[in-house]
């Protein structure tokens, strides 16, 4: 799920045999079919909406009118999608590791070295570098655990095999916030909840859902403003 700028409304996709991005009115609560893709992401000023399509990266703006492709399509696909805050590039994974794009096209640039494992959480604000959810420790050795580490690389010396920041949380990739003091993630386990944490403080909070028990949060996005 992505966030639209103002926090009026959230994309999403339902990605069964003919995916579709769903947007959804956090005001009355409504949904209505986007377009035909899956793995939407707002930009930064709300104006426009990037999918994936046929393993191709696809921009269209709100209304949405005439979806163009930015890229060729990829045999293995594309996954986690994120449009840089400056609306300039996309970052996202594909065959186990992070690639970058230009808004214009051209050839995709591999981010980390050979034989570095990588799936995007967010960008930094500034566009110089992401975050991103390496299977490995800090030392680069498989975690005992299977959760990995949260590492954060600088895309203006690529490729990189970026830098420690902290462990992972839960058992999937986490999204940063915005100002990068904390992070939210599911994990495969419905008692495992949602969770929040601080990197800073090194503070974890557990968030239980009592209405869907047996569901696992699959995937986490904080809000543009931090708040939900």
């Amino acid at each position: 799920p992505s966030w639209s700028p103002d926090e009026r409304s959230i994309v999403w996709s339902l990605e069964e045999k003919d995916p579709s991005v769903q947007m959804s009115s956090l005001k009355d609560k409504s949904s209505k079919v986007f377009v035909d893709g899956a793995k939407p992401v707002f930009s930064s000023d709300g104006e426009q909406i990037a999918f994936v399509r046929e393993g191709a990266l696809w921009v269209t703006d709100v209304s949405p009118v005439d979806p163009y492709p930015i890229m060729l399509p990829i045999k293995r696909g594309i996954n986690r999608p994120i449009w840089s805050p400056d609306g300039e590039w996309f970052v996202y994974e594909s065959m186990g590791t992070c690639w970058q794009v230009s808004l214009y096209g051209g050839e995709p640039i591999r981010i980390l070295s050979v034989g570095a494992n990588c799936s995007p959480s967010s960008w930094l604000m500034n566009s110089k570098g992401i975050y991103f959810h390496d299977w490995s420790d800090e030392n680069d050795r498989p975690n005992e655990y299977g959760l990995g580490s949260i590492k954060m690389v600088n895309v203006e010396n690529l490729p990189s095999s970026g830098q420690y920041v902290s462990p992972n949380i839960g058992g999937g990739t986490p999204d940063i916030s915005n100002s990068g003091d904390f992070a939210a993630n599911g994990d495969y386990v419905a008692r495992s909840g949602l969770q929040i944490y601080k990197f800073k403080e090194r503070l974890r909070k557990k968030i239980n859902f009592s209405q869907k028990s047996k569901h696992s949060v699959s995937e986490a996005s904080i809000s543009p403003s931090e708040t939900r």
